[in-house]
């Protein structure tokens, strides 16, 4: 919900918006689509996460797979995000890393403070 109220702000002020949201139970796709934004879908691909320790098994992908899947979304919309807004409790600095030739600016949000950012911007 903190994403959609960012969007709605920036779409206020001119940004194009899109999400890449993967299917988890109870997620916000359909909302986000009502709401006018672009949703990019991925699947639940649990096989192999579940082990993972803290917040990483949450992600519903390997951090490297999800990374992946983002970059080829933005790949295809035209090649680099101007912001690339990242709100997850799995995602860390190695993920951010690996999306950064996709984007000028990473802006990160995290409440919890335990992990690692490679951001421009971190909003708590």
């Amino acid at each position: 919900m903190r994403c959609l109220t960012l969007a709605n702000v920036l779409r206020e002020l001119g940004a194009e918006i899109s999400f890449v949201c993967r299917e988890h139970p109870g997620q916000l796709c359909d909302l986000i689509a009502q709401r006018g934004f672009g949703v990019h879908r991925l699947p639940l691909a649990l096989d192999g996460v579940s082990h993972l320790p803290g917040h990483a098994g949450w992600l519903g992908a390997s951090w490297q797979a999800d990374a992946e899947q983002t970059r080829q979304i933005i790949q295809d919309l035209g090649g680099t995000a101007d912001v690339l807004v990242v709100d997850h409790y799995a995602i860390d600095h190695r993920w951010e890393t690996a999306l950064r030739p996709s984007a000028a600016r990473i802006l990160a949000i995290d409440d919890l403070a335990d992990r690692v950012h490679d951001c421009d911007i971190l909003l708590d």
